[in-house]
């Protein structure tokens, strides 16, 4: 087993992104050990931190323009306290704005910043389809544009021209990647945890959220692994959610769902925020969270509190946002510096009740990350 959050070493006993050891291979015939073998890596990653050689920060004076997709939301408040602090440490003026989840913003954000004269945009959770016109309107003024957990044109339609100017890349296990592709490597995983936990005979709820290009890459790795790794497997309901269910209409969908299909014996949920809206409510009304194994992601406090108690989730991969926003303001850095991205940001890590889990709270990484990079921006 990995050692667990109160084991964690320290950071400079951590092995670098480039260290980290890759997944191993089992017999294609034996697909219940293949994906445990899977499983046991993201349990590992736990000790793999960002690489520790950079440029130096350059940011200070610098207009930093932060556009986040929704600031009311968890992941959202966490970027506004990780990006406001290090504006603070380094110098920059950082300039918080809310999209309030609405494309229109968006598109007003960016163009406040152009107005604004911002050295760089950080764009978090804004895809660049719908937004092309904006966007090449900042590249036209010549603001870098950063894309945190979003995904540029060409990435979401081959052969359309990118925008972004960088983006965070992650250590994966077929080589770095975009946040595209860390979702989709998180949908990835999904199948593999189930596989690994029910058994070859998995059939799953699905709860899918395609408004985001994010999101709707978790579906498509779950979906394209499963089919690969185990035809015997099956997805029994996909249900779709939408911004509109994010409320009491979440949790009618998933008791409807569960009450459908009594034959579901494990539940793949796209991120955190659906867990505490409703469908670990709707597992629990219906007496299910003992016979259904629950997955989902990405670590905040009442989630992993609900593992902790088993009150109808399992087991979820990790978005670290704070770790997360440090990557994004890294590649903020090495763009405005003209340096090539690194791979700084969180591999796949797994945790469940008895792996990478603190005696409460929320995730805790293994290795002390802030260190790591303000050791590369100030040397300090």
């Amino acid at each position: 087993e990995a050692p667990t959050a109160t084991e964690a070493p320290t950071a400079t006993e951590a092995p670098t992104a480039t260290e980290a050891p890759t997944a191993t291979e089992a017999p294609d015939s034996d697909p219940v050990a293949e994906a445990q073998a899977a499983v046991d890596q993201y349990f590992a990653n736990f000790t793999v931190g960002p690489p520790t050689d950079g440029p130096a920060s350059v940011l200070e004076g610098k207009k930093i323009f932060y556009l986040s997709a929704g600031t009311t939301s968890p992941s959202g408040t966490a970027g506004v306290e990780a990006v406001t602090k290090i504006g603070e440490q380094l110098g920059a003026d950082v300039i918080i704005y809310d999209g309030q989840f609405s494309p229109a913003a968006y598109q007003e954000g960016i163009r406040q910043a152009v107005a604004q004269q911002a050295d760089a945009i950080l764009l978090y959770g804004v895809d660049c389809p719908g937004n092309e016109a904006a966007l090449q309107q900042a590249r036209d003024a010549g603001v870098k544009i950063v894309g945190l957990a979003s995904v540029d044109c060409g990435e979401a339609n081959e052969g359309e021209e990118n925008l972004f100017d960088a983006q965070p890349l992650y250590p994966l296990p077929d080589g770095d990647g975009t946040g595209f592709d860390l979702w989709y490597a998180y949908g990835v995983s999904q199948a593999e945890y189930i596989v690994a936990t029910v058994g070859s005979e998995a059939k799953i709820i699905q709860f899918a959220v395609p408004d985001f290009l994010v999101t709707a890459a978790v579906q498509k790795g779950l979906e394209a692994r499963l089919s690969e790794l185990c035809p015997t497997c099956e997805i029994v309901d996909t249900v779709v959610v939408t911004v509109e269910d994010f409320g009491s209409g979440l949790q009618a969908k998933a008791d409807q769902s569960l009450l459908q299909h009594p034959e579901a014996n494990a539940v793949a949920i796209s991120y955190d925020d659906l867990v505490t809206l409703g469908i670990n409510t709707s597992i629990v009304n219906a007496g299910r969270q003992d016979a259904m194994t629950v997955v989902a992601g990405t670590g905040f406090p009442a989630t992993m509190d609900i593992i902790r108690q088993d009150k109808g989730l399992n087991a979820g991969f990790v978005q670290e946002h704070t770790w997360d926003h440090y990557s994004g303001m890294d590649a903020v850095n090495r763009a405005l510096a003209g340096e090539s991205q690194a791979a700084t940001g969180t591999p796949v890590i797994w945790y469940d009740k008895t792996h990478n889990i603190p005696a409460d709270g929320g995730f805790v990484a293994g290795v002390d990350f802030v260190a790591i990079f303000e050791q590369t921006w100030t040397g300090a």
